[in-house]
């Protein structure tokens, strides 16, 4: 009869511990998303971005983007190449060059009316798109490395800087990285936002 009991008290605590661990998990979920939102809203709101919408950064595998801000209108993302950076030519704060800067804007803006900023070295400048040349798909370009793309209700910008090194200074690469932008996912918003959790407990601490 003791056996009996203790086998019974065993499998209590044994479901009890199942029980937790199943509640700790199905509570996970609806926590991790609440809090990759609450990260996207304090991106947002950080970098002066009036709309998630905006947040569909033009990504490769040879460009990170390593600055993100905004002017309450458009959001703006500059690009680095990774060779560049990961070569220890004095790291993000100073000495690499910017590979492109993208802008996004709500509404189909007019791609010809106005300088758009660029990436010159360490700078950022502006420049006109000249000359301003329609392609198919709402695309418009100078014809070298600088494009406007309008498409689900945005105006997209892309101009890379020039030099041999830069992975986006053709005009091939720039123009296939602009068709393929797109929203972007929560994986990719979380190099970002620099902060999101990679634990399960830390998708827990909000």
């Amino acid at each position: 009869m003791a056996l009996g009991l203790a086998a019974t008290h065993g499998l209590a605590l044994l479901l009890a511990a199942v029980g937790t661990l199943l509640g700790v998990f199905v509570l996970a979920f609806p926590l991790r998303a609440m809090q990759r939102e609450v990260g996207v809203q304090d991106l947002l709101r950080g970098a002066d971005i009036p709309s998630r919408s905006l947040l569909r950064p033009v990504l490769s595998a040879d460009v990170l983007v390593t600055g993100v801000h905004g002017d309450g209108r458009r959001a703006v993302f500059v690009l680095s190449d990774r060779a560049d950076i990961y070569a220890g030519s004095g790291g993000l704060g100073s000495g690499f060059d910017k590979a492109a800067v993208e802008t996004v804007s709500l509404g189909y803006n007019d791609p010809c009316g106005r300088p758009m900023l660029s990436a010159d070295g360490e700078n950022l400048t502006t420049s006109p798109l000249t000359p301003c040349l329609p392609e198919p798909g709402g695309l418009w370009s100078d014809g070298a490395n600088r494009y406007v793309l309008r498409r689900d209700g945005l105006t997209i910008t892309l101009a890379a800087a020039g030099g041999e090194l830069n992975t986006l200074s053709g005009s091939g690469e720039v123009r296939q990285a602009i068709l393929a932008t797109h929203p972007a996912t929560e994986p990719e918003l979380r190099p970002l936002e620099g902060w999101f959790p990679s634990s399960w407990l830390g998708c827990l601490l909000l």
